[in-house]
């Protein structure tokens, strides 16, 4: 018999007892009937409030022992593909390299657990609990965290290309060298550590960047317009210089260490307001930074393109087909199109983070709904170009803001720490008619199937 049942009849006796006691109470008795009604007023209160005790007592130890339990069965088992955890108390659970790849997590109570390594692709973790929890080194490749909270968590190293965080809480988190994921609408990262994180492509309009760190990041691409920042938040060396003058002004804050020049009596005020907060918790000296929203940047981290780049240029451009032009500028790269810009071939070179693999440089540049509106990817087909460079190509379509549809192949490879992306797209109906143009342009490449033993899966990302 389950305990919520016996406390049901527990309350329901107890009930029946305070029902016949208050009867028997009641004046219109005899004193010796409204004494035996007192009693049982009496013993009915006591029992229930001892039942009560007892009963969460109970309860808190039918707790711990499932959690034991469970923490037994986990710790026996390493493949937990798909396991069925959601809202379970898994606090401080030690987890470290465990497989819990398409894992139900959501609303799980995961704080301070011990996670580092793990395996967690596609795992749902919606709304699941990982504050101070260690994900060091962990995979979360296309895994749910919409609105998990992860604050003070420790990310180093941890890869996320592909996930989904919109309003996921990283407040204090360390994600130095961490692969983000692209969507990160409305995320919190106030005073979180994103030194050297790659942040490329990431959407991450209505974030809060306050007092964060994100020195030597990666943002190339990054979708950064309305997200919040003040004095404190610490950007890639050049990025304030890239914001409106005013903006630089007014958010420039104490660490930049500078400031407009102030009155007599802003100073004393400021005297005084220093005395009055050196006797509060260092925190709330910060409360009072300007906050500002970020416009739209269009920023890359490195202010130059590589050699490789401009040679690749020239080549294709030489190669062009007939009527086809270069664009207008581009500040990430080049662009050559055709007439009324129907069809279109771009070029973009990438800093890549330490380490950085083929493989992890097409997961991180996946196309993801909220900038592809239904867009359909095909599998990634593994191929070589030029010298025998090892790359990878990339077929998708997605719906355009005007309604129709747009089909494009994206063309990857890596060299000497730097990624190389060439897209082709033009709108579906007429994507037939260009493909020898197309074509063309990877011919120029010496593109050509990769006829050896390399997985696509492992080298493509899928």
């Amino acid at each position: 018999m389950s305990l919520w049942l016996l406390l049901t009849i527990g309350i329901g006796l107890s009930v029946a007892l305070v029902t016949v006691g208050f009867f028997l109470w009641l004046p219109r008795h005899s004193p010796s009937v409204r004494d035996l009604g007192i009693a049982l007023l009496t013993g009915a209160t006591v029992s229930t409030a001892v039942f009560v005790v007892e009963f969460l007592f109970d309860s808190r130890r039918q707790d711990r022992e499932e959690r034991s339990t469970l923490q037994l069965e986990l710790s026996r088992q390493n493949s937990l593909i798909g396991a069925d955890l959601a809202d379970r108390d898994l606090a401080h659970f030690f987890l470290q390299g465990k497989v819990l790849e398409g894992a139900h997590l959501a609303r799980a109570k995961l704080i301070g657990a011990n996670l580092r390594e793990a395996k967690l692709g596609g795992a749902d973790l919606a709304s699941a609990d990982l504050a101070d929890a260690d994900l060091t080194d962990a995979h979360l490749e296309y895994a749910n965290l919409n609105g998990a909270d992860l604050r003070e968590a420790n990310l180093e190293r941890a890869q996320l290309g592909g996930a989904q965080a919109r309003h996921a809480d990283f407040s204090g988190s360390r994600l130095v060298f961490a692969s983000l994921p692209s969507d990160l609408r409305n995320a919190a990262f106030t005073g979180a550590n994103l030194s050297a994180a790659d942040l490329r492509r990431a959407n991450l309009r209505g974030a809060d960047l306050r007092g964060a760190n994100l020195e030597d990041a990666l943002l190339s691409r990054a979708v950064l317009e309305g997200s919040l920042f003040d004095g404190r938040t610490k950007f890639p060396a050049g990025f304030r210089e890239e914001l409106p003058k005013p903006l630089q002004e007014r958010c420039r804050g104490k660490a930049d260490g500078r400031g407009a020049p102030r009155s007599t009596t802003a100073i004393v005020r400021g005297l005084a307001a220093s005395v009055v907060y050196s006797l509060k918790d260092e925190k709330k000296t910060s409360a009072d930074a300007a906050t500002c929203v970020l416009p739209n940047v269009a920023w890359r981290d490195s202010r130059t393109h590589t050699p490789e780049l401009s040679e690749l240029k020239e080549l294709l451009d030489e190669k062009r087909p007939e009527r086809w032009s270069p664009a207008e500028p581009d500040p990430y790269g080049f662009k050559i199109a055709a007439p009324r810009n129907v069809a279109t071939l771009t070029g973009e070179d990438l800093a890549l983070g330490s380490n950085e693999t083929l493989a992890s440089f097409v997961t991180s540049t996946v196309p993801q709904e909220q900038d592809f509106p239904q867009v359909r990817i095909r599998r990634a087909r593994a191929i070589k170009l030029l010298d025998g460079t090892p790359g990878c190509t990339r077929r998708y379509s997605y719906r355009t803001s005007g309604g129709s549809r747009t089909a494009a192949t994206d063309l990857y490879f890596v060299r000497a720490g730097w990624g190389f992306i060439f897209t082709v797209k033009a709108d579906s109906e007429v994507f037939a008619l260009y493909e020898p143009d197309f074509q063309r342009f990877f011919d120029a490449l010496h593109v050509v199937p990769d006829r050896s033993d390399r997985t696509p899966d492992e080298d493509c990302g899928d």
